[in-house]
């Protein structure tokens, strides 16, 4: 709301906030993305490859989203976004490969010398 005098007295004058419906829309897709998620375990245990594979996938995804919603990646040219998009995509992946690895490595040595 902002506020406008005239003559002495205060009127409040009210505008609207037609930019708030993407963030509404995001919030309600980020909210169902999450109720997969979180559904996901509770339903398959078996096979368990599959099961971080597709948790891994839906995060990813939310990431991506955020970034092009809440951080207006997806008003920009798409040149500029794929120069965001790609590191952002690559590490996450080198990051991803470097914890399953390290949780294999620790569940060989705790297997082999424990």
């Amino acid at each position: 709301m902002g506020i406008q005098t005239e003559n002495s007295e205060i009127y409040y004058k009210k505008h609207d906030h037609p930019h708030t419906k993407p963030y509404v829309k995001g919030f309600f897709v980020l909210l169902i993305i999450t109720l997969i998620e979180v559904a996901i375990p509770m339903t398959m245990s078996d096979p368990r490859w599959l099961v971080v594979t597709l948790l891994i996938t839906f995060t990813l995804i939310k990431a991506a989203y955020i970034i092009m919603v809440f951080m207006h990646m997806g008003e920009e040219y798409r040149d500029l976004a794929v120069t965001i998009l790609v590191p952002f995509l690559m590490f996450a992946g080198y990051f991803i490969w470097a914890m399953l690895n390290e949780g294999t490595f620790t569940l060989w040595s705790n297997n082999f010398f424990g």
